[in-house]
């Protein structure tokens, strides 16, 4: 029995299951692409930043990185560079809006 003769016999059933293995495939093919895309932090970043914390170039690191974790660290630079003491709940606000990003991009 080849593929033809099972689409035949198996009539709404397989097509029913091959549609939704296309549709199952095609959304695991565009998650794969989102999150190579959005790019990885770098595997030294927690050897990188107490050295450019220390010469106050956080600025020129952070720029580069991609991602919501990089967001919620931009946006903890900017707000202690403003002066905001409560630097959790802005890490919280970012946290939440990225989230909220990331679902509504699914």
């Amino acid at each position: 029995m080849d593929g033809s003769e099972l689409l035949l016999k198996g009539r709404l059933v397989v097509w029913v299951l091959l549609s939704l293995s296309v549709l199952a495939l095609a959304i695991v093919l565009e998650r794969w692409i989102h999150f190579l895309r959005m790019g990885n932090l770098p595997r030294d970043l927690d050897a990188q930043l107490p050295v450019v914390l220390s010469k106050g170039t956080v600025n020129t690191l952070i720029e580069k990185l991609r991602g919501p974790e990089a967001a919620i660290m931009h946006a903890l630079h900017n707000a202690s560079q403003q002066g905001v003491t409560d630097l959790t709940r802005v890490a919280v606000r970012v946290r939440s809006y990225e989230l909220h990003r990331e679902r509504s991009l699914r």
